[in-house]
């Protein structure tokens, strides 16, 4: 049940997503695509994860430079930081990049 439940969270915030990028609404795009890696984590899905948390901080990277920008891309970062050492391993350099990026925000 609490896998459906997931599933149906993670399906509705894609589309979400999916829905804001294409309208311009970049902050909303963000937040959703946030939820959506989030919960492809809950599934054990690191992969799908990265890829949905990478496609945030790209979309992030167009929006001027705020104390909240920063907060959540840190956020981001760290989650998706997490995410690439259970899929490349904890000396990848894309691990060490993402925590590189959220050392310097903080």
């Amino acid at each position: 049940m609490v896998s459906l439940l997931v599933q149906v969270h993670f399906h509705r915030h894609f589309c979400l997503a999916m829905h804001f990028e294409q309208g311009g609404d970049t902050v909303r795009a963000v937040t959703y695509l946030d939820q959506a890696g989030r919960n492809a984590v809950q599934r054990t899905s690191p992969r799908e994860g990265a890829m949905l948390l990478g496609r945030a901080l790209g979309l992030l990277a167009t929006l001027p430079a705020t104390p909240a920008r920063a907060e959540l891309e840190l956020s981001l970062q760290v989650t998706l930081g997490s995410q690439l050492m259970s899929i490349k391993g904890w000396a990848a350099p894309e691990v060490e990049r993402a925590y590189a990026r959220a050392r310097a925000l903080c």
